[in-house]
Parts: structure tokens; C-alpha cells; sequence
């Protein structure tokens, strides 16, 4: 019984190991996604015709080969199964056009991993060439509202930086390319906290060059300087003065008369932060004073006006800014003004005629 247990164990042993050798030898075609790309030499850009433009510069071919089993199981699940490159080892002109044949470079790299190439579709690439140019470009910064308050010239480090520029597109461009880059920072100089020296980085990434799309070298350069003040004086006069009363104010039966008439206009001493986009003006200020109901005296309308009239009550002046004024600074001492709360005089009835 035990021998013809090890017989029966042999045989499955000798079954699967039949199998896998015959897997493994076991040929078939199939279908695979390629990306083939182009290598120049330093300095020489490559433009695909039929690059997807999520892609780059990558042509993505369809490739019918065939091998063993065990080869095509080592190709990546995900496409591309290959990623191949066309070397380019002349010298080539610029705006230079030409088909490569990828037929070649394609049966290499599948020869290298045991697979025959049966064809590929499409069976060549149409490709321009460029070559890149170096230019030196200085810096200058625009301080835009807060170049009245800087104090001394700003600091780009570095001064000079490389812009690596397509020469057709150089070429092309609608004016002579001007080697300078103006960075204006009155945004980044609003945004700094309240100290008058300053020092931020700012990327140049994403920046053109007299319209051109450049890459840069270094992308990131930093700016330092000095503000020699961080608010302006300014002075509103005629700020039209009014008196805020609450919703049930009884308007029918007393008014607000003002001690001095002139208190009518006000007039405010304010510290500005440098660098605002707009202009502050007196009628962007609201000077208010707030009455509260208590105030009113316990007394009925009259017909004539009293003897005497009511002590005046006291109030100090308040202001309201407008969106993007709420940091500035009153430096005037506290304005405050006088007024009384009288009864509206009441109009005698006429006597009805008999």
C-alpha cells in the first residue's frame, strides 16, 4: 500500500513538472503598448508629431510580438509594457524635420527580453528639432504703491539668472528679447508682517520672458530691502457727522439739535499702512455718534418751546473705515460733541369756524 502511495506521488510530481515545462516552452503573440521617446544630444529638443499632450514628448505604438510564456509574463501588467529610446547622435539643425524609424530600436529591446517583433503600428515617428539657448537675464523688482517708501534700492539674490529659451521661439518673437525680468512684489510687500525689513522668496517657475516660456536657473531667487516707514499721515476733514438711533426712535416727537453746528463735520488724524491699492477720501468715512433711547427726557410735546432748554448730553465721535482700510490708526485725540433732546414743537389746531 505504501509503495503504491509513493507511485501515485511520483506521478503527480512527474505531471507538474511536465506542465510547467511545457508552459514554459509554450509560445504565443500578443499585443503590447510601447512608449517610445527620442535621446538627443545635450542642448536638442525633440518634437513628436502624435504626442498625446499629457505625455511629453513620448509616442505611445502598438507592437505585435511573440516569445515564451515565461518572457511575456515578465512584462509589466499596467502599459506600457516597454518604455524604448530612439538615439540621435548626429547633429542636427535647428527647426530640422525627419521620420525615424523605430523598427529597429523596437526588435532590440524585445530581442533583449526573449521576444521576436512581428510588427508595429505606426512603424516610424515625425520629429522636429530645436536646440535651447542660454541667456543671461537681470532682475529688478517693482514695489508698485511702496516705492515712495523704501528705504534704499531692493536686493535680488541672485542679480542674474539663466532663462533656457526654444531658439525658434526666440527667434520667432514679435520684438528684440530684452535681458531683464521685472518681479513685482507689492502683493508680497502688503502681506509682510509690521517690521520694516523684509525678505521673502519668490518663484520664477512659472514666469514668462517677453511672452516666452522659459525654464529658469535658479527657479526660486530671494528679495531683501527696507521700508523706511510703515504708515503715511493722513488728515479727512468735512466727514459728515451723524447721529445713529435706534429703530423705535420716536422722530415724530423729538429731534437731536447739535450744541455747535460745526461739530456737523468732522475731521480725523490717521496713520495709513503703506501700500494701499486705492485712495482714502472723507467720503469713504462714516462719523457717527449713537443716541440711545434713555436719553430721551420723561417730558410731553409741547406747543411752544420751554424756558429752558434740557442740559446737553455728551458723546465721543466714532469712525468706520471701508474693506481694506480696518488696520488704520486714529492719532487725533478723541473728538466728542454736545447735543440736546428736544421736543418737536406741536403746531396749534386751527379752531374749527362756527
Amino acid at each position: 500500500m505504501k509503495g503504491q502511495i509513493q507511485l501515485v506521488l511520483a506521478t503527480i510530481g512527474l505531471t507538474v513538472l511536465i506542465w510547467v515545462y511545457a508552459d514554459q516552452q509554450g509560445y504565443k503573440t500578443v499585443r503590447l503598448q510601447v512608449a517610445v521617446t527620442v535621446g538627443t544630444p545635450p542642448g536638442v529638443v525633440a518634437h513628436v508629431t502624435g504626442a498625446a499632450p499629457d505625455a511629453g514628448q513620448t509616442l505611445h505604438v502598438t507592437v505585435y510580438a511573440r516569445g515564451p510564456n515565461a518572457a511575456i509574463r515578465e512584462l509589466p501588467s499596467r502599459p506600457p509594457a516597454l518604455e524604448v529610446t530612439v538615439p540621435i547622435t548626429e547633429n542636427v539643425a535647428t527647426d530640422e524635420s525627419r521620420a525615424l524609424d523605430i523598427h529597429d530600436p523596437l526588435a532590440a529591446a524585445l530581442r533583449e527580453r526573449g521576444l521576436q517583433l512581428l510588427g508595429v503600428n505606426p512603424a516610424s515617428m515625425s520629429v522636429r528639432f530645436d536646440r535651447l539657448v542660454k541667456v543671461d537675464v537681470q532682475l529688478q523688482a517693482d514695489a508698485g504703491a511702496f516705492h515712495q517708501a523704501l528705504a534704499g534700492a531692493v536686493q535680488i539674490d541672485p542679480p542674474v539668472v539663466t532663462a533656457s529659451v526654444l531658439a525658434s521661439q526666440l527667434a520667432g518673437a514679435p520684438a528684440p528679447a530684452e535681458n531683464r525680468l521685472v518681479i513685482p512684489i507689492e502683493a508680497e510687500l502688503r502681506n509682510q508682517p509690521g517690521e520694516t525689513e523684509f525678505d521673502f522668496p519668490v518663484s520664477l517657475k512659472t514666469r514668462t520672458w517677453n511672452g516666452l516660456d522659459v525654464k529658469w536657473q535658479p527657479e526660486l531667487v530671494h528679495v531683501k530691502g527696507k521700508l523706511q516707514q510703515l504708515y503715511t499721515d493722513l488728515e479727512l476733514k468735512l466727514i459728515p457727522l451723524r447721529a445713529m438711533l435706534p429703530w423705535d426712535w420716536p422722530s415724530d416727537r423729538y429731534e437731536i439739535v447739535w450744541v455747535d453746528d460745526r461739530d456737523r463735520l468732522q475731521k480725523v488724524h490717521l496713520k495709513v499702512p503703506v501700500g494701499k491699492p486705492n485712495v482714502l477720501t472723507n467720503n469713504d468715512v462714516v462719523a457717527f455718534v449713537s443716541i440711545d433711547g434713555s436719553l430721551i427726557p420723561p417730558a410731553t410735546p409741547q406747543t411752544t418751546q420751554p424756558a429752558t432748554e434740557p442740559s446737553p448730553f455728551t458723546q465721543t465721535v466714532r469712525f468706520v473705515f471701508p474693506p481694506g482700510f480696518e488696520d488704520v490708526r486714529i492719532v487725533s485725540p478723541p473728538s466728542t460733541v454736545k447735543f440736546r433732546i428736544v421736543p418737536r414743537v406741536q403746531a396749534k389746531a386751527a379752531p374749527e369756524s362756527g
